[in-house]
């Protein structure tokens, strides 16, 4: 294959807009990178699994032969091209869920929040341009674009989805679930424990003070320089323990999972666009937990907990502790995903929740094939998430 993308002009009358289309790693070089990077740290709402320093090692290591479609619609400027949205695509052909060829918003095994970049400035050009390029086929033979947990607070404002209609295209909205997230921008002097119902904050912090007695207890907040060798030794260790480790689900499971993670974390540490919390025992790590940030967003990765001190309930206390550091160290932050699954115990200790959407832009004219390939939400969060053909 060619190691130059595929670029399409598609306004005749204006040689200022392109896009650029990349379906092979080969052909995405370092001045491509920069400019999606770019796009990352100042899009309207930054999205970690959607900047490059995850997207890529996701896809040299985890994606195996599957093939994608990095799509990018980039204006000129007087310093150069520069990107202004984007989005991670497999090219699906038709189906018995989906009666016609469209898009499906790639998801990594380790990615837990779907969605687009648009850039901040020129938010509405870029939404116009991404969607007349990609939903409305004017230069593919897609007929939809399927995404899955799409924060809400992302999507179009009602204003752009009009003008979506009048220009041929719909949202259909197919499923939609919770999610805890937090705003440490917002957070109260009464963090952590403020968070908790009084039995379960006198249930923690007595557990807290029996761990105490066990040797000197620390937080770590580790950033930048910060994240040494051992700190991403320890948090292996620990993610790789329990039933993720019975399950095989560990990243130390598989060990391309593993390369990923570590490629992953060392491009992310040179831009501070990741950092562990650890609860430190004795001068040994019992709980850690790794997070990814893009621009003012945060999102929870994965997290661990040595078992032998499961009676603490290590894995909550260290939580709790980085929501409390959330109020100065990580103040800095405007929202936070939590990266679990509705009904889980983060949303106990996480006060806020985001509402996530799946669903699908179509053309027009195809939305009655989609009416009648609908048969369930189910059907629909099946597929996307690859678990269907």
């Amino acid at each position: 294959m060619s190691a130059l993308p595929t670029v399409l002009h598609p306004l005749a009358d204006n040689d200022r807009i392109r896009v650029c289309h990349y379906r092979s790693l080969d052909q995405i070089d370092a001045t491509a990178i920069a400019r999606w990077q770019d796009l990352a740290d100042l899009a309207v709402h930054p999205n970690a699994y959607l900047a490059p320093d995850f997207v890529l090692p996701s896809l040299e290591f985890l994606m195996g032969d599957t093939p994608f479609l990095i799509a990018v619609s980039e204006r000129k400027t007087d310093a150069g091209w520069q990107s202004i949205a984007l989005g991670v695509f497999r090219e699906m052909t038709p189906s018995k869920t989906v009666p016609f060829r469209h898009l499906q918003a790639l998801r990594s095994p380790h990615g837990f929040l779907g969605g687009l970049l648009f850039r901040r400035s020129g938010h509405d050009l870029a939404v116009e341009r991404f969607f007349a390029d990609f939903v409305q086929c004017d230069h593919g033979p897609w007929r939809a674009l399927v995404v899955a947990d799409f924060p809400m607070f992302q999507l179009l404002s009602p204003q752009q989805l009009d003008a979506l209609e009048r220009s041929g295209s719909r949202w259909i909205e197919c499923g939609r679930s919770q999610r805890a997230s937090i705003r440490p921008s917002e957070a109260r002097p009464d963090w952590p424990h403020g968070l908790l119902s009084s039995r379960s904050a006198k249930n923690y912090a007595r557990r807290a003070r029996k761990l105490a007695t066990r040797g000197e207890v620390e937080h770590r907040l580790r950033r930048g320089d910060d994240i040494t060798d051992a700190t991403i030794e320890s948090f292996l260790a620990l993610e790789d323990t329990g039933f993720r480790k019975d399950a095989k689900t560990s990243l130390r499971s598989h060990s391309n999972h593993e390369r990923f993670f570590r490629t992953m974390v060392t491009r992310l540490r040179d831009r501070d666009g990741v950092f562990f919390f650890e609860l430190v025992l004795a001068g040994h790590v019992i709980a850690s937990t790794c997070n990814l940030v893009s621009g003012s967003n945060g999102i929870a990765f994965k997290l661990g907990w040595d078992p032998n001190y499961a009676e603490y309930r290590p894995g909550i206390q260290n939580e709790l502790a980085m929501v409390g550091a959330m109020r100065n160290e990580l103040s800095h932050l405007q929202h936070t995903d939590s990266g679990a699954l509705q009904g889980s115990f983060m949303e106990r200790l996480w006060p806020d929740s985001d509402v996530h959407v799946d669903g699908v832009f179509t053309c027009e004219r195809m939305a009655h094939w989609v009416a009648r390939a609908i048969r369930t939400a189910a059907d629909w969060r099946n597929h996307w998430r690859g678990r269907t053909g």
